[in-house]
């Protein structure tokens, strides 16, 4: 009987301390666990994104200034078309206005006789009036270009067109501000008809001097 007693005894005292070994192991391996998810959650936290600590070095934007080219004197849009007075203009003078340029076709035979390149005496108040027009545009660039008929011979033609653009070149520089207006001739011969040279109406159209003025900006 004492035997059996000691036997169980010892039996017992195994299965307390085997139970109690296995219970310190499971507990050891949950706070194990614990453990590693907080160190997760640590790693997660830091790993976070946070935004504004992007740093984008030397790069240095607004320093571009606009508005620093300079286009000069020039003015586009202050010409207004339609300004350009026809006053004591012969009727058959034409005069066409656009937006950048007023052309001016004078007959031949109102400025010069024939085959001429000496000023009529009866031009002269309006070639006046012309220089009072242009003294009004500051800054304007001023082509005279002689025009003849295909009639005779073509380097005659040539030459009297350069003469009589020449003409009209000198007289207005006698009345126009030159340190404002710049005038310059150009002789086209018979190169340039406006109309047939196969009649005489038409022969007359082409004898003619184009005035050209560029304004850049009216006083």
């Amino acid at each position: 009987m004492k035997l059996f007693n000691f036997i169980f005894l010892l039996v017992f005292t195994v299965f307390l301390i085997t139970g109690c070994s296995e219970k310190n192991q499971e507990t050891a391996k949950n706070n194990e666990g614990s453990n590693n998810v907080g160190e997760i959650a640590e790693d997660e936290e830091d790993s976070q994104f946070k935004p504004g600590t992007f740093e984008p070095g030397n790069f240095e934007p607004g320093n571009f200034e606009p508005g620093t080219f300079e286009p000069g004197d020039f003015e586009p849009g202050t010409f207004k078309p339609g300004t350009f007075s026809r006053g004591n203009f012969d009727e058959n003078v034409t005069i066409s206005v656009e937006e950048s340029e007023i052309v001016i076709e004078v007959p031949s035979n109102l400025l010069f006789d024939f085959d001429k390149s000496e000023l009529k005496s009866n031009v002269i108040e309006t070639l006046d009036q012309l220089s009072e027009e242009l003294n009004m545009y500051e800054g304007a660039n001023v082509w005279i270009n002689g025009h003849t008929d295909s009639q005779g011979d073509e380097i005659y033609n040539q030459k009297l067109s350069e003469e009589r653009a020449r003409e009209v070149q000198s007289y207005l520089e006698k009345k126009v501000n030159l340190e404002t207006i710049s005038i310059e001739t150009k002789g086209l011969g018979q190169t340039m008809p406006i109309a047939s040279n196969e009649t005489e109406e038409g022969r007359e159209k082409n004898r003619r001097v184009e005035i050209v003025v560029e304004p850049l900006q009216k006083k």
